[in-house]
C-alpha cells in the first residue's frame, strides 16, 4: 500500500536505532477493529519480498491459528511503499493495554512503556526496593509455558525463524491471566528463502554455534527466557544449574540439552510448551501479587 494512503499520522508512539513508531488515527483495515500503528522505517527495506511473505502468512492460516497469533504477536499487516516504490515500513496492530505499564520511578516519575521481559530479570530484592513486580514462582512457570506455546506457533505453524529473542522483544502480563506478546515481527525470517536481510543477535543472548540464525539458535534463546525467569537476577546466566531448585528432574534434563552446543538435541518449543503443561497440571495460574499495582493498566486511549 502507499504510505500517502495512511493518512495523517498521529502521535510518535516510539523510536529506535532505526524506525518510528506512529499512531494512526484515521486508517483501518477491514476485518481488524483494533487499534493500528505505523512502524516507519528510516531508510528503504533492504528485502521487501521478505516483509511481503510474512504478510501473507498471517493470511494463510485458518481462523482459529490467525485468532491465536493476533494474541501473541503484533504481527505485521500491510508493507508500506512510497511513491518510488521503496518500502518504507509497515502497519501492524497496536500492543494490548494490558501488555502495556505505568512505571513509577524511584523519584515519583510516572513513564508508560511496554511490559518487557527485563522487568521479570531483576532481582527481587531489588525489584522490592523500587515497588516493581516480584511475580511468584508459579507465575514465572506460566509465563515460560505462554512463551514456548507462542514460539512453537510461530515454528510449527507459520515455519519462520524469530531470531533476536531477548529481554525487549518479549512482553508480559500477569492478568487476568498470565500472557506473552511478541513484538519486532517485522524482523522474523521465513525458513527456506534466501534474504540479505541479517537477523541480529542482542549481546548476552548469542548462540555457542555462531553463524546465521535458525530454529535451533531460537531453541537456545527460549532456553535462556526460561532460565533467566526462573532465576530472577541471573540475566546474564547461561549455566542450566542455577535452575535446579525451579524445575524437576525432567526440566532439568530438557534446560541442559536446550543449552548445549550441540544444537541437534535441543529440545522444541512444542517440547517444552508440553513439559510446562504437564508440570503445571492444568491449573490456572494465581491471583497477581499486590505488586502487581505497579503494572496497572492505564487509561483506554
Amino acid at each position: 500500500m502507499a504510505e500517502a494512503d495512511l493518512g495523517a499520522l498521529g502521535a510518535q508512539l516510539g523510536s529506535g536505532g532505526h524506525t518510528t513508531l506512529h499512531e494512526l488515527v484515521h486508517y483501518a483495515i477491514a476485518g481488524w477493529n483494533g487499534p493500528l500503528v505505523y512502524k516507519k522505517y528510516r531508510g528503504p527495506d533492504e528485502d521487501p519480498r521478505r516483509l511481503e511473505q510474512i504478510v501473507q502468512l498471517r493470511g494463510q492460516l485458518t481462523p482459529a491459528r490467525r485468532a491465536a497469533l493476533d494474541q501473541i504477536a503484533a504481527w505485521p499487516r500491510q508493507v508500506v511503499h512510497d511513491r518510488a516504490g521503496d518500502v518504507t515500513g509497515v502497519v501492524l496492530p497496536r500492543i494490548p493495554d494490558e501488555y502495556i505499564a505505568t512505571i513509577v520511578s524511584p523519584t515519583g516519575r510516572q513513564l508508560v512503556t511496554p511490559r518487557e521481559l527485563q522487568y521479570l530479570l531483576i532481582d527481587p530484592s531489588r525489584s522490592k526496593r523500587l515497588g516493581w513486580p516480584t511475580p511468584n514462582p508459579q507465575e514465572r512457570l506460566f509465563l515460560c509455558r505462554d512463551f514456548a506455546g507462542a514460539l512453537s506457533l510461530l515454528h510449527d505453524d507459520l515455519d519462520v525463524v524469530f531470531g533476536d529473542i531477548n529481554h525487549v522483544n518479549e512482553l508480559f502480563r500477569l492478568r487476568p491471566e498470565t500472557g506473552v506478546y511478541l513484538v519486532d515481527c517485522d524482523a522474523v525470517r521465513p525458513r527456506g528463502i534466501e534474504t540479505p536481510h541479517k537477523q541480529l543477535n542482542t549481546p548476552d543472548w548469542v548462540p555457542p554455534e555462531g553463524g546465521e540464525l535458525c530454529l535451533a539458535t531460537d531453541r537456545y534463546k527460549l532456553a535462556l527466557f526460561v532460565l533467566r525467569t526462573l532465576v530472577p537476577g541471573a540475566a546474564t546466566q547461561t549455566d542450566p544449574a542455577l535452575a535446579a531448585r525451579a524445575l524437576d528432574g525432567a526440566g532439568m534434563v530438557l534446560l541442559r540439552q536446550a543449552l548445549a552446543n550441540d544444537p541437534a538435541v535441543r529440545p522444541t518449543a512444542a517440547e517444552w510448551h508440553r513439559y510446562f503443561t504437564t508440570l503445571l497440571g492444568g491449573h490456572e495460574p494465581p491471583p497477581p501479587s499486590p505488586e502487581d499495582a505497579f503494572f496497572r493498566r492505564p487509561p483506554i486511549r
